[in-house]
Parts: C-alpha cells; structure tokens; sequence
C-alpha cells in the first residue's frame, strides 16, 4: 500500500474506500482508479468492468427527486413520509468510491426538513456488535407535537423510519432495541444529540452527543 493509500485510508477512519476529490467529471486518473478498484473488490472480477464499460449504450438510470418544498397545507408527517419515500430510493454505492466529499456535519435528512416548523430534530447515534463485528448507525430523531419518531437510511425498513407516534423517547428506543435484536444484533451504545437549529446560515456544529 502506497503512502498515499495509507492517508487516504487514515482520513476515512480506517474504511477502504476512495473519494473523488476532482468533481465533476472525473479527472481519467480518478475514473480508471475507480473502475481498478471496483474490479479488485466486485465477486465478479475484471468481468463487471468490461462488461459495462464494453456496451455502446447502457439503459436510462431513474433519478429520485428530492422533496424540496410543500404547500403550507401540508401536514408534517405526510412531509416526512415524501422526504422518507425519496431516502428509500437512493441506492448504495458498491464502486468503492465516493463521488461525492460526503460531510457529516452537512446530514441530507437534516437539509431536507430544515424548514419544518414545529419540528425539533436531533441526532440518535446506535453502535451494535453482530458475531463479534461492529456496526454505527444513526437516524434523524423527531419531536413533534408532544410525539416522537425518525427518519434515515438503512438497508433494514425498521432501522430507518419510525413514524412520530412514540409518545415517550424512550419508547423509540426501546422499539430500536427490539429491532436490533431481531437481526442479531446486541445494541451496545446509544448516543443522543442536541438538538439541530433550523437556520442553515449558523455556524453552530451538530453535537452527536450530549
């Protein structure tokens, strides 16, 4: 492993993978990297790259469109389903790189309700250990109307999405426990965050603990 590999692992916290640091497009050093590592890591091989990049046409992908605004006549939890609707067509990228410099301090679910009123929103970080390997997760909390719920992403419906009707916090993460354990999961750590300010002009960090 090059030196430059070593960082750029280091900067990942340890996760394998590349970023595309060249917007858009790619730089051909960037693009033929990608393609390389895609291959080393794909069960299929060498065989998945040139069987993609061999084809004169490839079928039309379909883009999700974000839920940038609603009527004022729209309720927040049917807000909430549409922005969950449109979380659960986003697809896993399986190349090995990031396309994008992805900042965990910029969440997409806390852009996407950042002018909610009435809605408080904080973070719920879960760290679970499954035949000895760790997984982190963590989902958009929200308190609405004396309620609570979530938002996210995960490959499992009921790690992402709970609909504001938990009437105590506690009970939203007991529902998580529950869930954990029905994929053998052992919930080992949950951390709960400030709350997020709604102006997207602050300064302020999210604190993913408090």
């Amino acid at each position: 492993m090059s030196e430059d590999e070593e960082t750029q692992q280091r900067l990942n916290g340890g996760v394998w993978f590349y970023v595309n640091r060249t917007g858009f497009p790619m730089d051909d050093a960037t693009w033929g990297r990608m393609w390389d590592y895609a291959a080393k890591i794909h069960p299929s091989g060498c065989a998945i790259q040139s069987g993609i990049r061999s084809q004169r046409t490839l079928p039309a992908l379909a883009l999700p469109h974000a839920p940038l605004s609603f009527a004022v006549s729209v309720t927040i939890p049917t807000r909430l389903t549409s922005i969950q609707k449109y979380l659960k067509q986003l697809q896993y990228n399986h190349t090995g790189t990031q396309f994008f410099d992805i900042k965990k301090n910029r969440p997409i679910c806390g852009y996407l309700t950042n002018y909610f009123p009435g809605l408080d929103r904080f973070p719920i970080s879960f760290r679970s250990n499954c035949r000895g390997n760790i997984h982190r997760h963590v989902v958009l909390a929200l308190h609405h109307n004396g309620q609570y719920g979530c938002i996210g992403m995960s490959r499992r419906d009921d790690l992402m999405h709970k609909p504001i009707a938990f009437e105590r916090l506690s009970d939203l993460i007991m529902d998580f426990i529950c869930c954990y354990k029905k994929y053998d999961h052992d919930l080992e750590k949950v951390k709960i965050g400030a709350t997020i300010p709604h102006d997207p002009h602050t300064y302020e960090s999210i604190q993913w603990k408090v």
